[in-house]
């Protein structure tokens, strides 16, 4: 073989491997992307399940208060319909809050297909209607031990969505993994021909 025909194919090769390396580069930059705003997504959702959760144990909370605080009240009172009023305000409350969950956790279980999600979950139950009436009838003790489980919950639900975000940050697909490697493979047997 010449030399002309050895520089010519070389030439050849570099321009096949330049332009395949380019493609590549391109499909691993734009799954880059794609995968940096499904993160974002993930964190986002996350973070209204978060945010549901923790307003949902809020309003929990604010409705037992009321109502009991209606409880104690003399219905002679000056002070019963304001009672009242705070008392039907922290049942809407409650009511919006729960649906905000519901939708929140709904959005949490359709848009992140993650068997964990369902595990984690499920270590967090939702405060029933009839559970907030037996505390509004029950004892203080049992409302003090009530709004301690109902913190450290809280505090487990945190814990559950630093976990799974931190999961989403800086883990990418195999095969961005694998296309990444591939591309910097052609690159180098590319600039090792063209240096001859």
């Amino acid at each position: 073989m010449s030399w002309d025909e050895i520089v010519g194919l070389a030439l050849t090769a570099a321009l096949i491997g330049g332009v395949v390396g380019a493609a590549l580069g391109v499909l691993v930059a734009r799954s880059g992307v794609t995968l940096s705003e499904r993160q974002e997504r993930i964190t986002q959702t996350y973070a209204r399940w978060l945010a549901a959760r923790l307003t949902f144990s809020r309003a929990s909370a604010s409705f037992v208060a009321a109502f009991r605080t209606l409880a104690a009240e003399r219905r002679d009172s000056p002070q019963f319909p304001l009672r009242m009023e705070e008392a039907q305000r922290a049942r809407v409350s409650w009511s919006e809050a729960s649906r905000d969950l519901d939708f929140a956790e709904a959005m949490l279980l359709t848009s992140i297909h993650d068997p964990a999600i369902d595990r984690g979950l499920g270590g967090f139950e939702h405060v029933s209607a009839e559970a907030l009436r037996a505390l509004v009838a029950g004892e203080s003790k049992g409302v003090e031990k009530w709004l301690q489980e109902l913190h450290a919950a809280d505090r487990r639900a945190l814990d559950f969505v630093r976990a799974a975000t931190a999961n989403t940050h800086g883990n990418q697909s195999i095969w961005c993994k694998r296309l990444a490697h591939l591309t910097t493979t052609i690159r180098s047997i590319v600039d090792r021909w063209s240096r001859g």
